[in-house]
């Protein structure tokens, strides 16, 4: 037996339209559309389906109702009918076992239109009496033709229009049937197989808020090491850059990605958009790779650069320089990560589970979604990303930036710290930002090619 009570719960959290009711007393479910509209009983058992009918074409659901439909089709323990509109007039059936009656609900009325038929055929009628009168006394008759002649053929179709909709009132279809979500105890088994397959090491970063760096150590923000032999990153307009973090490959836990010496830096753009540009440049950021450190650099050599910092550029996510300590922690594959639905997919169709009605991610409850949530971190490298809105790898010339190289989040909470009591990162509204890599150009020690992204 369907728990609807359940079901409505998981429908809800992907109708964003306020499309589905659910009636406990009465054990009743229901979810409407503009075209259709689906009802189940406690037993699980879609009892009703109505179907408008338009002209000739079943056009049922307009952009947005697939999902809602297909979800309840998927969750239903029992058989629905799914329907996506294809090309306006082209059905594809999903899943269904047996025979359905489709109830098709016909706009503006049989019965209006029978009716205003009848009244057209007795126009006609009377016109012809008219006709017939005026013709016996030799008075005019072309008139009465006319309206006689256009009463009787819009009667006619009137009167043919209202049968042959009453006609197509009631049909039966067979399907094949539906792909329904399995149950909990198969879900809790691709979960635990989904954790398994994505279970990695990242290197989660603390600020440390006692420690002052140095321009040699790993920090965020602050003055940077440079390499005197090096061009400064600038931007598109030859704006010098600002350096967000540098890190001492020699300060970084053990780890098969990175070398073990040498500074990896992140830099970008200071304006107001963070050097994150829409029009897909990417002149507003840079990652640097230097292979080795010279430690007889001084400050007073870096500023003479001409260089600005996050000490005191204010259009910047960053206020002030902050020692970083580092840990290794064990992640698994947040929920908002483009790869996610493949992964579960890939976890149920070895179960032999194979369904296309919802969204894999789906399967998951509450809790499920929140211990995967949770696994991910503020600040850090490698492991998986967490986003406020989406993943930019979702359009495909982005999906080759399959490492996450590092990520920082917002910190704002005040704290008993001296030196730091405020604000200390914040992307716009309490955002987050990551650079992505390739692989293999990470193997390379490539950083020519990274992908930026912020987000709030």
């Amino acid at each position: 037996m369907a728990d609807l009570k359940k079901i409505y719960k998981q429908l809800k959290r992907y109708d964003n339209e306020d499309r589905t009711d659910y009636d406990e007393k009465q054990g009743k479910l229901e979810v409407f559309g503009d075209y259709i509209s689906a009802s189940a009983v406690q037993n699980g058992q879609v009892t009703e389906i109505y179907v408008n009918y338009e002209e000739d074409d079943y056009t049922l659901m307009e952009d947005g109702e697939h999902d809602i439909f297909s979800i309840m089709a998927g969750i239903l323990d029992g058989s629905m009918t799914a329907w996506i509109s294809e090309e306006n007039d082209k059905l594809l059936q999903l899943k269904r076992s047996g025979k359905v009656r489709i109830r098709r609900k016909v706009t503006g009325g049989s019965a209006a239109a029978m009716l205003t038929g009848v009244i057209l055929l007795l126009l006609c009628v009377v016109m012809i009496a008219v006709f017939s009168a005026a013709a016996a006394k030799g008075g005019p008759t072309a008139l009465f033709a006319v309206i006689s002649g256009i009463s009787l053929i819009g009667g006619i179709i009137l009167i043919r229009q209202s049968i042959r909709m009453s006609e197509m009132t009631f049909d039966e279809y067979t399907f094949t049937r539906v792909d329904r979500i399995p149950e909990n105890d198969t879900i809790k088994r691709i979960f635990q197989a989904v954790c398994e397959k994505t279970r990695t090491d990242a290197i989660e970063i603390k600020l440390d808020l006692e420690r002052i760096p140095t321009m040699f150590s790993s920090k965020i923000g602050g003055v940077p090491y440079w390499d005197l032999s090096k061009p400064y990153p600038t931007d598109g307009n030859g704006g010098k850059m600002v350096m967000l973090a540098q890190f001492n490959l020699a300060e970084l836990p053990e780890n098969n990605k990175l070398p073990n010496k040498g500074m990896l830096q992140f830099f970008i753009a200071p304006d107001q958009s963070y050097g994150r540009y829409f029009d897909g440049s990417n002149d507003g950021h840079k990652v640097v790779y230097h292979s080795n450190i010279d430690e007889s650099l001084t400050e007073e050599q870096v500023w003479k650069l001409g260089i600005s910092t996050s000490l005191e550029n204010e259009c910047f996510p960053v206020s002030g320089e902050f020692a970083v300590d580092f840990e290794v922690i064990r992640v698994y594959m947040t929920p908002e990560d483009v790869r996610i639905n493949e992964v579960i997919k890939d976890a149920s169709n070895r179960m032999g589970i194979y369904s296309e009605t919802y969204n894999a991610i789906d399967l998951f409850s509450e809790e499920q979604m929140g211990l995967l949530k949770d696994s991910g971190i503020c600040h850090g490298m490698f492991g998986y990303p967490c986003f406020i809105q989406w993943d930019p790898r979702g359009e495909t010339e982005a999906k080759k930036y399959d490492v996450l190289l590092f990520q920082l989040g917002s910190e704002w909470k005040n704290t008993d710290s001296e030196i730091y009591p405020g604000r200390k990162i914040m992307w716009g509204d309490a955002g987050v930002c990551q650079f992505f890599i390739n692989q293999y150009a990470l193997s390379k020690l490539d950083f020519s090619d990274v992908l930026y992204n912020w987000e709030c």
